[in-house]
């Protein structure tokens, strides 16, 4: 497992102010300083299997903006970071915490487990859709709690998706010019509607970018995310310190508590062979 590390604020800056491919880069070469060969360009490419070294390095030094988004959630799952990372809109409320090199690993079931191609299954052929929309606050550190989730009572069109996304992007803008007005947007920054608009038609008309997520792993997950909190939280009410070693160990318990709850298939065995009674010649 690897350790984490902190970004810096000169390295979140120098994030923000690259493109794409040179972001993909800077991320790469920090985990190569901590970890070594492992995250050289062409090992880095190998392991995801899907873009050749030459590719790769190619998309870091700039000299093509076709990346797919395969290739960026593979890089972002080997790097162990957030896609969006990779996307300017992560840089728009400035330097917090950010861990590198680091995953939560609630291991989902088996996607075997699942019936895909059963009729009623495929969310892409579904006509009725609810919109959910929820707010988390995120500490200084990352952790994140979830504090308030709503559900709208009717379908919803993307249009109307749009609309409704820009009207809480405009209230928080308005918010936070009322009560510090240096952050009063400029004319180069995108609108609130410019904003919405180009995050709903960047996650729909790529499904790879935010994919479908099965019902049942999706619930399996956040069962084991909500039992995997309350520990934690006893940890922090406790005043408890959680270095490293102590982590680990929680991640340990709850992975435990997992493979215990998991239900052991039972195989069925074989009937035995009667032997055969009967003499020759009957």
């Amino acid at each position: 497992m690897l350790t984490p590390f902190v970004l810096t604020e000169q390295q979140f800056q120098l994030l923000a102010s690259n493109d794409l491919g040179p972001r993909i880069r800077i991320i790469r070469e920090l985990l190569y300083s901590h970890f070594g060969e492992r995250f050289t360009s062409k090992n880095v490419a190998l392991r995801i299997g899907i873009i050749s070294p030459p590719a790769l390095s190619a998309i870091e030094r700039g000299e093509t903006k076709d990346c797919p988004s395969k290739v960026l959630r593979a890089l972002s799952l080997d790097f162990s970071v957030s896609m969006d990372i990779f996307f300017d809109d992560f840089y728009l409320d400035g330097y917090r915490t950010i861990l590198v090199g680091t995953t939560i690993n609630l291991e989902p079931e088996p996607l075997e487990d699942f019936t895909f191609n059963a009729e009623g299954s495929n969310p892409f052929r579904e006509t009725d859709f609810t919109c959910i929309v929820s707010v988390d606050i995120q500490a200084s550190n990352a952790d994140r709690r979830s504090m308030y989730e709503r559900r709208t009572r009717v379908k919803l069109t993307t249009e109307q998706y749009t609309v409704l996304t820009t009207d809480i992007e405009n209230s928080i803008t308005n918010l936070e010019m009322l009560l510090s007005p240096e952050l009063i947007p400029s004319s180069t920054i995108m609108s609130p509607f410019e904003k919405v608009k180009t995050q709903i038609e960047l996650r729909h008309n790529n499904p790879l970018y935010i994919g479908w997520v099965p019902k049942a792993v999706y619930d399996s997950q956040m069962s084991k995310i909500y039992q995997f909190a309350e520990r934690y939280t006893d940890r922090l009410l406790s005043s408890e310190s959680l270095n490293e070693e102590n982590t680990k160990s929680l991640f340990s318990q709850q992975e435990s508590t997992i493979q215990e709850s998991i239900p052991i298939t039972k195989k069925r065995r074989k009937p035995a062979k009667m032997p055969n009674t009967k003499q020759k010649g009957e």
